[in-house]
């Protein structure tokens, strides 16, 4: 009967042990000071929008490719006292079938210092030199 006892206390002792490990390393996560917010994520339904972004933030943007009627993504216009471009990657589509699906391209700033920027996405077809490249995405950012 005293294993018993002992064995829940121990059980029990050891429990409320792992929990509160738990809970003070999960509440430091969120009081980290050096920590940056959420990141960011947009998209085409975002164009032309006014977006808030914090200092050392993320944006992340998310674009389908227009290939399928022959444009090709330009350089992206930023300003780069303001952003960074971390990293520029292309999904190719799911092998279902469907025609015209050219993937997916996403885009991840990091806001570097505060002020008003905006970002824009443009795309072209590389034999049509004297034409405008068609607007695809672009947001004005106001990094606090």
């Amino acid at each position: 009967m005293k294993k018993t006892i002992l064995k829940s206390v121990s059980a029990t002792v050891l429990l409320g042990i792992l929990m509160a490990s738990c809970k003070s390393s999960h509440s430091s996560i969120g009081n980290n000071k050096s920590n940056t917010a959420t990141m960011i994520t947009l998209t085409t339904a975002d164009t032309h929008k006014d977006i808030t972004a914090k200092k050392g933030q993320k944006i992340q943007i998310m674009l389908r490719n227009p290939g399928d009627g022959g444009y090709q993504f330009d350089e992206v216009t930023i300003d780069r006292s303001l952003l960074f471009l971390d990293s520029h990657t292309h999904a190719a589509p799911p092998n279902n079938g469907m025609v015209g699906n050219f993937g997916t391209d996403t885009w991840i700033f990091s806001t570097v210092a505060t002020g008003k920027t905006s970002i824009k996405i443009t795309a072209s077809r590389s034999w049509e030199k004297d034409k405008t490249p068609s607007e695809i995405f672009a947001a004005d950012i106001n990094i606090q």
